[in-house]
């Protein structure tokens, strides 16, 4: 194992209720609402268009590209009104400073960029990352194992020796999620940060937080 590719909303940041709090206000000016069943439930890991998509075909509404890049947009502007208030979990950034030394670390992660990159910086652990991979950066998000393939090419860039999909963990904590690592050829590590242990079944290994990946795990 020598790279480890985090997923980052509900992972290494406490983000995914203002995500929540920001598709129900969007949704909420189609006449609908985003609930925490739903959210958690399955919209949990999607892109953020594949979310609006889904509430929309909720309220009857089949939005038009357009209308939909207005969507995401509008999506964009609630949760940077909320975002100030986002947080890296109690000892993620501690955990990322000791793996950083043993392992290359990356993100891949449906959220844009500007948001990734805003909340690590604010903690200042964005240098310890080699590759950020957002949702502009992949054609087909999660399931899809876009987002972690894109993230292996952008690591291998920066290493002598060849490196695969077989040298990669994800850190994961959503079905969606452990399905794209699977897909991607990667083994998977999920989270119990919004789903219990039978939801994650599918991971290769569960943990109840990012702070508790040691070093030693890998050799």
């Amino acid at each position: 194992m020598r790279a480890l590719i985090f997923d980052f909303d509900g992972v290494l940041a406490d983000t995914e209720e203002l995500h929540r709090a920001a598709f129900d206000a969007v949704a909420s000016t189609l006449g609908g609402a985003c609930s925490r069943a739903d959210y958690y439930g399955q919209f949990l890991g999607l892109p953020d268009r594949d979310c609006l998509a889904a509430l929309c075909a909720q309220v009857g509404v089949t939005p038009d590209a357009q209308q939909l890049d207005l969507l995401v947009a509008s999506k964009r502007q609630h949760f940077a009104q909320l975002s100030h208030t986002a947080v890296l979990y109690p000892g993620v950034p501690e955990t990322l400073r000791r793996l950083h030394q043993h392992f290359l670390l990356a993100i891949a992660s449906g959220a844009f960029r500007d948001e990734i990159n805003a909340i690590l910086e604010r903690h200042q652990v964005r240098s310890l990352f080699r590759a950020v991979v957002a949702m502009e950066d992949v054609r087909a998000g999660k399931p899809a194992p876009d987002p972690y393939l894109q993230a292996l090419r952008a690591l291998g860039k920066q290493t002598a020796a060849p490196l695969s999909a077989a040298h990669c963990v994800v850190i994961e904590d959503s079905p969606h999620g452990i399905t794209a690592a699977h897909a991607a050829g990667m083994r998977c590590v999920g989270v119990t940060t919004h789903h219990d242990r039978t939801v994650l079944a599918a991971a290769d290994a569960i943990i109840a937080s990012v702070a508790e990946l040691r070093h030693e795990a890998g050799d």
